[in-house]
C-alpha cells in the first residue's frame, strides 16, 4: 500500500473503525459511477495509522493531522479501537446473557405449565373427593334410613310382644277371676246346702218334741 493511492486498502485497526467511517466509503456520481477523485480522510483512520487512509494532499485540512500531535492522536485512535473491541465482546456477552434469559424464560414457562397441570390435577382430585364425599353421605343416609327402619320394626315388634303379653295376662286374670267366682258359687251352694240340712234337722227335732208332748 502506497500513500497517495486513490483507494488504499486499510489495515486491521482501520477496518475495525471503518464501519463507523462514512467518509471512507466510495462516493458515486448521479449515474451511479464511482468517483475517481481522492477521498478526504475521515479522521480516525489517519489517527490510527498514518498513511493508511486516503491521501491527505487534497484535504481541506479540517480533519488532517496536526503537527506535533500525531502520537497523541494515534493513542486516542488505538484506545478507541480497543473500546470498540470491548464493545464487541460486551455485545457477545450480552447475546450469551440474552440466550440465558430466554432459556430461563422457557424453563419458567415449563414450570408454570407443570404447575398448571398439577393445579388442574388437584382440581380433578378435589372433584373426585367431592364425588366420594357425596357418595359417602348417600351411603350414610341410606344406612340411617335402614337403621331407622330396623329400629321402627324392632319397636313395633316390642309393642306387639307387649300387647300380646298384656292380652295373655288379661286372659289369665280373667280365668283366675272366673275360677274364683266359680269357687265362690260352689261355696255359696255348699253353704246353702248346709243351711237346708240344718233347717231340716231343726224341723225333725221340732217334730220329735211335738210327738213326745203328745
Amino acid at each position: 500500500m502506497n500513500v497517495g493511492d486513490p483507494y488504499p486498502e486499510p489495515c486491521l485497526q482501520c477496518r475495525q473503525l471503518q464501519k463507523a467511517c462514512v467518509k471512507a466509503k466510495p462516493q458515486t456520481t448521479k449515474n451511479g459511477e464511482e468517483k475517481k477523485t481522492k477521498k478526504k480522510s475521515c479522521g480516525p483512520c489517519v489517527v490510527a495509522h498514518k498513511g493508511c487512509s486516503w491521501d491527505e494532499e487534497e484535504s481541506d485540512g479540517s480533519d488532517a493531522e496536526v503537527p506535533g500531535r500525531t502520537k497523541a492522536q494515534k493513542e486516542v485512535a488505538l484506545d478507541t479501537a480497543r473500546l470498540l473491541q470491548k464493545l464487541v465482546e460486551v455485545q457477545k456477552e450480552a447475546n450469551v446473557l440474552q440466550e440465558q434469559v430466554l432459556w430461563e424464560k422457557r424453563h419458567t414457562n415449563e414450570l408454570l405449565e407443570d404447575l398448571w397441570g398439577m393445579q388442574s390435577s388437584s382440581e380433578e382430585e378435589e372433584v373426585e373427593d367431592e364425588e366420594l364425599e357425596d357418595l359417602r353421605r348417600e351411603q350414610e343416609e341410606v344406612g340411617r334410613v335402614t337403621f331407622r327402619e330396623m329400629w321402627e320394626a324392632a319397636d313395633r315388634e316390642r309393642a306387639e310382644r307387649k300387647r300380646q303379653s298384656r292380652g295373655v295376662m288379661r286372659q289369665e286374670k280373667e280365668s283366675e277371676e272366673e275360677e274364683e267366682s266359680g269357687e265362690e258359687e260352689e261355696e255359696e251352694k255348699e253353704e246353702d246346702k248346709e243351711k237346708e240340712e240344718d233347717e231340716e234337722e231343726d224341723e225333725e227335732e221340732e217334730d220329735d218334741e211335738v210327738m213326745v208332748l203328745d
